[in-house]
Formats: structure tokens, C-alpha cells, sequence
């Protein structure tokens, strides 16, 4: 994990981040990240390899049971209703991680703003 900020700016500032490199070899935002201060350890990022492919095959089939999803928050809470139906309870933070591992193994696909369950991802 790598935290970015700025030290000393002379002009605009921004808002630190951090990122990780993912099992590809490419960074990735590291989503839902906690800053903390200097000399203190930052909590864990979501545990990417938590969960088996089957198991999150039977949260997500659980998510989408309806269908697609419309609006960032829709799907955020139905993720975390999903995976807590299937015995995996997650912090909001913590959704938010899975959100962006989800989206990253191409589990789930955002189109026409909508968040749609990809069956044929490779996990």
C-alpha cells in the first residue's frame, strides 16, 4: 500500500490517496483507504482473497436476484445485504473494497448506469 500526498504545494491542493498493485502488476485505488497519522498503522484493506469464486458467485446471484442495479448507493447496500445473507458481514468501508475488487475481476460491469452481475468472469 502507498500513501500519496503532498508534503509541500505551492499551488492547488488535492486529496491524498492511496494505491496497491493488484495481482496483474497494475495499480488500483485503493477505495475506502484510512489515513492515519505518521508512525501509526493503518487498518486493513478489504481481504481480497477472502472469499472462494463459489462463494461469491452465491452472494452476488443473491444481489442480483431482481436484476440490474441503478445508483452507486442502491448497489453498495445491496451488496452489503447480499454478502451479509450469505454469512459475510462488511463495514461500509469495506463494501466499497469489494466494490472495486468486484469491478476489477470483472465480476460486475457498470453500463448504462446501471450495475449489471457478470456470470462469465474468470476469478
Amino acid at each position: 500500500m502507498s500513501e500519496v500526498c503532498a508534503a509541500m504545494i505551492r499551488a492547488a491542493e488535492f486529496e491524498p490517496f492511496a494505491f496497491r498493485v493488484n495481482d496483474s502488476g497494475l495499480p488500483e485505488i485503493a477505495d475506502g483507504y484510512v489515513f492515519t497519522e505518521p508512525g501509526k498503522k493503518a487498518s486493513a484493506p478489504f481481504p481480497y482473497k477472502e472469499l472462494s469464486e463459489e462463494q461469491h458467485r452465491e452472494a452476488l446471484a443473491v444481489v442480483f436476484a431482481n436484476g440490474p442495479i441503478k445508483g452507486c448507493r442502491n448497489f453498495e447496500a445491496a451488496l452489503k445485504a447480499g454478502y451479509a445473507a450469505c454469512g459475510h458481514s462488511y463495514s461500509n468501508n469495506k463494501v466499497k473494497g469489494l466494490k472495486t475488487f468486484l469491478d476489477n475481476k470483472d465480476m460486475i460491469r457498470y453500463e448504462n448506469r446501471e450495475y449489471t452481475y457478470n456470470p462469465k468472469f474468470y476469478y
